[in-house]
């Protein structure tokens, strides 16, 4: 059964409906949604729209051949339920016809309207980093579940990833650096952040199967695993990060560094004077 949460867009791959003509997705005359809150029971309540039904007969409501979703004409954007929403099961109901003077056909099915989700806020990676990486129109296409060509920094399936991509490369760093550190260092490093925006790109691609390869992987699999050996290394401090110079070393250079040809020929010791050694103790 689909789900929505208050406050979130509906999209193409979620409440949806398929209209076919002997097995093939075939466009009609007309087709018509509208939504019922059904957790009291049938026939429930409708909520959307206020009455009648919303024509998605064309685009952006009809996205494919013969393939439409919840889409909101008055306000430009998939269906989105209020904040102040019934939460519980509600039901979509179509209705369609092939030509003009033909019957409406009618379906229906039921999903679920849950709380508002969680909403992230990315850190330091931004949607430019993904743009340095791969262009602005790779980056929509990725994003742009309602296919209307708009993406914008406060999406929450974008701050979603990015701030997935952040806690990736956070489960790496920690080892060496603090959570302030990781932020001054992102905010000099460009290597580290063209690599971070490597994995956002990675996740955002696996979100989509269109992007996808058959065992799963993403577009930009080989890039991620890259970006992922990379934090790997400067981590245990393998590799030197630019960002030193501002966040400081990582704790893990210590183990790093061999002594100085004159700390070798130094004495490992130094022994101070007694009343019973006035000029010290001798070494072995």
């Amino acid at each position: 059964m689909p789900r929505i949460a208050r406050g979130e867009e509906n999209t193409i791959s979620n409440i949806n409906w398929f209209t076919t003509v002997g097995g093939v997705l075939t466009d009609m005359y007309s087709t018509e949604y509208r939504i019922f809150n059904i957790e009291a029971g049938l026939p429930g309540t409708q909520i959307f729209p206020s009455s009648g039904w919303e024509d998605v007969t064309s685009a952006p409501g009809r996205f494919e051949a013969g393939s439409y979703y919840a889409y909101d004409n008055g306000n430009s954007r998939g269906w989105t339920p209020e904040l102040t929403a019934s939460l519980g099961t509600h039901r979509i109901n179509w209705q369609w016809k092939l030509g003009a003077g033909s019957v409406y056909q009618e379906g229906y099915e039921d999903f679920e309207l849950i709380g508002a989700p969680i909403v992230t806020q990315s850190e330091w990676l931004v949607l430019q980093d993904l743009y340095n990486n791969v262009g602005v129109d790779r980056v929509v296409r990725l994003f742009d579940d309602n296919v209307d060509g708009d993406l914008v920094e406060e999406d929450a399936q974008v701050q979603r990833i990015l701030s997935a991509a952040e806690d990736e490369v956070a489960s790496r760093l920690l080892r060496n650096w603090t959570h302030a550190q990781i932020l001054s260092l992102a905010s000099v490093d460009q290597a580290l952040r063209s690599h971070a925006a490597w994995i956002a790109l990675e996740f955002a691609s696996e979100r989509r199967p269109e992007f996808c390869a058959d065992d799963g992987k993403g577009a930009f699999w080989a890039q991620y695993e890259r970006a992922i050996a990379f934090f790997e290394s400067i981590s245990k401090s393998n590799q030197r990060s630019k960002g030193e110079a501002t966040a400081g070393v990582g704790a893990n250079l210590g183990g790093r560094l061999r002594p100085t040809e004159t700390a070798k020929k130094a004495s490992s010791f130094v022994f101070a004077p007694s009343e019973e050694a006035p000029t010290g103790h001798g070494g072995y």
